[in-house]
């Protein structure tokens, strides 16, 4: 994975973690506007959906608690989502998911006690 073209595709609002995965470059490659899990009919959603990237194929697999899922920065906090999965998230974009919940349900779990954890 060309480490420009996924800072390119991140500078475009494209999160970092879509764009190291696998599906979404194969997306890309075959002209769609959004990844094959997505074609497929795979929910591959993250925590503002409750989800930690069930479906996530990449460079980061078992690694995305080591970074910001947004952006791709040393993260400060970990988001714990209902699926079990934990994702890295750095100080800029706690406040969006902190801010964030669906109607009739809590915002995302974000804990900073295990941050100085996530950069060893």
């Amino acid at each position: 994975m060309n480490p420009r073209k996924v800072a390119i595709e991140v500078r475009k609002g494209v999160a970092f973690v879509c764009a190291t995965c696998e599906h979404y470059w194969a997306g890309k490659d075959r002209g769609m506007d959004y990844c094959v899990a997505q074609a497929r009919g795979l929910n591959c959603a993250g925590p503002l959906k409750g989800k930690s990237f069930p479906h996530y194929k990449g460079a980061m697999t078992d690694l995305l608690n080591k970074v910001c899922f947004v952006c791709g920065s040393e993260p400060d906090g970990l988001v714990l989502t209902p699926d079990q999965g934990s994702l890295g998230v750095c100080e800029k974009h706690m406040e969006l998911l902190e801010s964030y919940s669906m109607e009739g349900e809590a915002p995302p779990f974000i804990t900073r006690t295990h941050a100085h954890e996530l950069r060893t």
